[in-house]
């Protein structure tokens, strides 16, 4: 089931907040061909709370363990030089909603650099 994605016009000048935007829906999609290329192979998602995940298929499995996302509003995102963070609230078919913030660095500065540390900070609300 494909993911209804919710965001705003961006400026277009910001490459890492396309890629920022890109991570946040792969995540919640579990869509791993997007993840292995968005990833360093060794990328490591610490979960604030939950045991830390180190390499895509780890990440990818941590993914899975959820209800099935269908809808990913994107309200905020901020990047500068090597780090960004993106601030979304995620629906679940089962009508949960999580709202997260994902803390991002990358490789190097570059724009096509890998995302190689994702920090989230997430906070569940009732149906």
């Amino acid at each position: 089931m494909a993911i209804r994605v919710l965001t705003e016009q961006n400026c277009g000048n910001a490459p890492r907040h396309e890629i920022s935007r890109r991570l946040a829906v792969a995540l919640a999609s579990i869509d791993a061909t997007e993840l292995e290329s968005l990833l360093s192979a060794d990328a490591e998602w610490n979960v604030l709370g939950e045991v830390p995940c180190n390499g895509i298929p780890a990440i990818l499995e941590h993914a899975a363990s959820t209800s099935a996302a269908i809808e990913l509003r994107v309200v905020s995102v901020i990047t500068h030089g090597r780090e960004a963070s993106i601030e979304c609230a995620v629906r679940y078919d089962d009508g949960h909603i999580v709202n997260f913030c994902h803390v991002l660095r990358f490789a190097n500065t570059a724009k096509t650099a890998a995302i190689t540390k994702i920090r989230t900070y997430q906070a569940s609300s009732v149906p």
